[in-house]
């Protein structure tokens, strides 16, 4: 969990000039953004309490078709942490307004991530995170409203705020 909390701690090495850029990136831009997965890890790397999260901080931009970066990581080899966080970032991303773009609704998010699975993310982990309609517990105007399962244990319509989303449920869905 924390680890998605931490996930680009390395964009505090990155220029302003390129972190707040309200446009697009250059070419020379982007390579100096791709470095803040390195340069989280290094920054974290020394404090042992951040030794479990170092996963997720340095390889959450690895795709499942080794295309990804810093260490072109294919599949399964990617850790799991970092998988998810890939997942969570890329929903977070499309379904957050930005200043150059609106938020994308939950059905075109899940579209999206479906059409990504295999190239980008995990299938597996796509499937749970669609199906499941994962995206729509962390999004205020989606709340109360059902997943493909019904409502969370133990919870009827508007009641409760939150869902924690265990991570043995992915754990099951990669066969770990």
């Amino acid at each position: 969990e924390f680890g998605a909390f931490l996930h680009d701690i390395g964009k505090i090495g990155i220029r302003d000039a390129v972190l707040l850029k309200p446009g697009p990136l250059d070419d020379l831009e982007w390579v100096h953004m791709r470095e803040h997965p390195v340069k989280g890890f290094e920054i974290a790397s020394p404090i042992e309490m951040m030794h479990p999260m170092l996963p997720a901080i340095r390889n959450h931009h690895e795709r499942w078709d080794g295309s990804g970066y810093p260490d072109k990581m294919v599949g399964a080899d990617i850790p799991l942490t970092a998988r998810i966080v890939a997942i969570a970032d890329a929903y977070d991303a499309m379904s957050t307004e930005r200043p150059y773009k609106k938020a994308l609704p939950l059905d075109e998010c899940e579209a999206l991530l479906r059409k990504t699975a295999a190239k980008m993310y995990d299938p597996e982990l796509i499937d749970v995170f669609c199906s499941r309609h994962l995206g729509a517990l962390y999004r205020d105007d989606y709340e109360g409203q059902p997943y493909e399962d019904g409502y969370p244990e133990g919870e009827a319509e508007g009641e409760g705020d939150s869902v924690d989303v265990e991570i043995d449920e992915l754990d099951v869905a990669q066969g770990s």
